[in-house]
């Protein structure tokens, strides 16, 4: 899931769990997110 203007240090895993789960199932968290590496 990529959201334009989010800054990357918000990119973490109970984050995006979170949105996504509003929308739907989590399938898979990269290894990039959870790094927190671009």
């Amino acid at each position: 899931m990529w959201l334009p203007g989010l800054p990357y240090r918000f990119y973490n895993k109970k984050l995006l769990r979170f949105i996504a789960g509003t929308l739907g199932k989590v399938v898979k968290v990269d290894y990039n997110t959870t790094t927190g590496k671009k």
